[in-house]
């Protein structure tokens, strides 16, 4: 993500289909080999390594984030179910089958 963010500011666009020709197949190893794909994104790290090591930060607290969530939402989930009697229904358990995992049912 921040490569494409980083590459985007260098070709002046967004639309990869209108960079350089090494820009636009820098994954495609059937036009750039290895070797050059490497030096190339070397290049780019130099140019814009703070641009691409911001756009790194910002997923790493994005995935942080929703991962915090994901598990108070489960807690709360499981809170609630284990304060009342419930019967398991079978398409909420198809639907929930994680948070069904974390419940003893018995």
């Amino acid at each position: 993500n921040g490569l494409y963010h980083a590459l985007r500011e260098i070709n002046g666009t967004h639309e990869y289909k209108n960079w350089n020709a090494t820009d636009k197949n820098l994954f495609n190893p059937d036009i750039v080999d290895s070797a050059k794909r490497q030096k190339r994104i070397e290049e780019i790290h130099k140019l814009k390594g703070k641009k691409i090591d911001f756009y790194k930060f910002k997923q790493y607290l994005a995935e942080k984030s929703l991962e915090k969530a994901k598990r108070n939402i489960l807690v709360e989930f499981y809170k609630t179910i284990k304060s009342h009697r419930v019967k398991f229904i079978y398409r909420l358990k198809f639907f929930f089958e994680y948070p069904f995992q974390k419940i003893d049912t018995k």
